[in-house]
């Protein structure tokens, strides 16, 4: 019975251990910056709130009577995003997911809708965002359910919901292999070397918050070619050049460039084998170094 209970720990203590580094790195890059500074901002746009809330449509009416700035979404967009986070489990947890059509015409709904039209993509940009600044829970409702599961269907059960069943950038790739070319062989040397591109940036997007450095984030990732009406061109760039050596390279983005898939990899279980590993040790090395480093 004790034995029992003592395996039942040892294998769901890697898990909490990886959720209280995140959960710790959240909290000290919320305690560096504050939105309420950014909302009390008179000057404040809505290109700017779109790096905290991609889906915001317009900035609403300041509330009194700390004169702070509201963020609305346009009507009808909370819902889809719970609409399609709802189908990403549907495809993750059933049989529908080998379903060649089924899938194509899910894909095309997460290009066309979460990506094209509403540019609610996970990013790094929208994780430091909320970790500084907050949530606006009303107008960011469904990206922010659409988070929660991204972390915690991976981290309880294994699946990585968000970047294989609701992510459009995975999407495309995904169809960039139809493209009749031979695929290439990654040497090993050049894969351990592009395999660190991921945790450089993320590592960059952390020091970027906490040192102040203000580099736009979202300039590091692909995602924002999704908003291509003010989208910059880095992330045009890195979109494009991605979705082209995936053609050659399967999911070369998500392998090489991509940060946010890099932590939502960090939360995974692996089952019952779980365990901590060097990675581990590492990030909570470096997390117990980051208050000294900032005084």
């Amino acid at each position: 019975m004790i034995g029992s209970m003592l395996r039942g720990i040892r294998r769901i203590l890697p898990r909490l251990y990886r959720l209280a580094v995140v959960l710790a790195v959240a909290f000290l890059m919320h305690q560096r910056h504050q939105w309420l500074r950014a909302q009390r901002d008179t000057a404040l746009t809505v290109e700017q709130a779109r790096s905290l809330f991609p889906t915001a449509a317009k900035l609403g009416p300041r509330t009194p009577p700390h004169n702070i700035q509201t963020v609305q979404d346009a009507d009808g967009r909370p819902f889809g995003l719970l609409f399609l986070t709802l189908g990403g489990l549907v495809m993750s947890f059933t049989k529908l997911r080998g379903q060649a059509h089924l899938r194509v015409a899910w894909q095309i709904l997460l290009v066309l809708y979460l990506g094209l039209l509403t540019g609610g993509l996970l990013s790094m940009a929208l994780f430091s965002g909320w970790a500084q600044n907050g949530v606006a829970w009303l107008p960011a409702l469904g990206i922010l359910v659409m988070a929660a599961a991204a972390f915690l269907i991976p981290w309880s059960t294994g699946h990585q919901l968000y970047c294989h069943h609701l992510c459009p950038h995975g999407a495309l790739q995904q169809w960039m292999q139809k493209i009749p070319l031979p695929n290439l062989t990654v040497p090993p040397k050049l894969h351990r070397l592009l395999s660190a591109v991921p945790f450089v940036l993320l590592a960059f997007v952390l020091g970027n918050v906490m040192l102040g450095l203000r580099v736009n984030n979202a300039a590091l990732e692909a995602f924002d070619a999704y908003l291509f009406r003010v989208a910059g061109w880095s992330s045009i760039t890195i979109a494009v050049v991605g979705l082209l050596a995936s053609a050659v390279v399967p999911l070369a983005y998500c392998k090489y460039g991509c940060p946010a898939g890099l932590l939502l990899k960090f939360l995974r279980s692996r089952g019952a084998n779980d365990r901590l590993g060097l990675r581990d040790l590492l990030a909570g090395g470096l997390l117990l170094l980051v208050p000294s480093l900032l005084h």
